[in-house]
């Protein structure tokens, strides 16, 4: 079993998606929204990583059926790379063949600065992280006993919380001990395709956010890969080419055997910065959780709403006829962090597609 770092390098803008849209019934049908400003994500969710991946390999391994007629090759497909799509509502542990699992998404920066979720409790501004620190004393709520953050008393100089400024957001580099923008967006204006007859000018155009990685920089995971005697991996030897996302841009993928440190190395900087004998859990990840949270203690988190595709093998078909889109799913967002511990709370199935990774911090400074 070995393990490899893989890289994606956007080759122009590119856009993910986010789940904006809405329905709505008009009469005996369904319809679905598309506001006139299209506001996307920029960067790639872990199962479009995982189905990209799924994708090339059966593509190395000369197995790829554009027109879905996968029926002779079931049992070669279901080696090579599983034999279903991801799935949340999956009741047991999926296997992708070769892939044994997925890391976490992050950034890298040149050749080995890792560029990480800024945590939410960051109070450290723009510079080295500075994690925000609870009040001694708890107060009384109706989910029980809780602390709050120590606010910056006037004229005082040691970082405090300060309300006005909210919460933590954007990326934060752990090598070099700041904050990063690696992202520039624009807007585009575009023509919305299949214009119905008889539809106004007015419904025919729409803007959208596309987004640029700054130069240097690249989206990166880590892969497990299983041992195989019949199929194999990626070639570190050669550069891959995929389209990701809605404007199904260019990116250019590549490879190289590299051992998964990524969480010791998250971990050790995020200690390092931390008071000692004091505990929180960041997460690394989106986080989905297998039962309610009871709250005991104090928690910064923002959540987002997440599909899966469902990829159906057995009709011969072009793609978007093979494809369906699961239920809506909840999740905590990447960066959240909880002054309690909740992985008990965590659903395992998804690990294998780099979700519910979260990292218990125990201050060393």
């Amino acid at each position: 079993m070995k393990t490899y770092l893989v890289t994606f390098t956007p080759l122009e803008p590119y856009a993910f998606g986010l789940e904006r849209n809405f329905s709505f019934i008009d009469g005996t049908t369904q319809k679905e929204y598309h506001p006139y400003f299209v506001k996307t994500s920029p960067v790639p969710e872990q199962t479009a990583l995982l189905g990209t991946l799924r994708y090339l390999l059966l593509e190395e391994n000369k197995l790829l059926k554009r027109d879905f007629d996968y029926t002779p090759l079931a049992q070669k497909r279901k080696a090579c790379i599983g034999g279903e799509s991801f799935q949340f509502d999956s009741c047991n542990q999926q296997t992708f063949g070769l892939i044994k699992r997925i890391s976490p998404l992050f950034i890298l920066k040149g050749d080995n600065q890792i560029i990480i979720p800024n945590p939410m409790n960051n109070i450290g501004g723009k510079g080295l992280f500075s994690p925000m620190k609870l009040e001694t004393g708890k107060f009384c709520s109706r989910m029980g006993d809780i602390s709050f953050p120590c606010e910056k008393k006037e004229g005082g100089d040691e970082l405090q919380y300060n309300p006005k400024d909210g919460h933590a957001s954007g990326y934060y580099n752990i090598t070099a001990g700041d904050v990063e923008a690696p992202f520039q967006t624009t807007v585009l204006v575009g023509n919305r395709k299949n214009k119905p007859a008889g539809a106004s000018d007015e419904d025919a155009f729409f803007k959208r956010e596309v987004h640029c990685l700054l130069e240097g920089m690249q989206f990166a995971i880590y892969v497990t890969v299983n041992d195989s005697e019949n199929y194999c991996f990626l070639d570190p030897g050669k550069t891959y080419l995929a389209k990701m996302g809605q404007k199904k841009s260019l990116f250019k993928v590549s490879i190289k055997e590299e051992d998964n440190k990524l969480e010791e190395q998250v971990r050790e900087h995020l200690e390092a910065q931390t008071p000692h004998g004091m505990t929180w859990y960041y997460a690394l990840s989106d986080c989905r959780f297998s039962s309610p949270i009871s709250y005991s203690g104090f928690a910064i988190t923002e959540k987002k709403s997440l599909r899966n595709l469902k990829t159906f093998y057995s009709k011969r078909s072009n793609v978007t006829e093979n494809i369906r889109k699961s239920q809506q799913y909840n999740l905590f967002q990447r960066g959240s962090v909880f002054y309690e511990n909740i992985p008990s709370h965590l659903n395992t199935h998804d690990q294998v597609a780099g979700f519910n990774h979260i990292i218990e911090i125990k201050g060393k400074k």
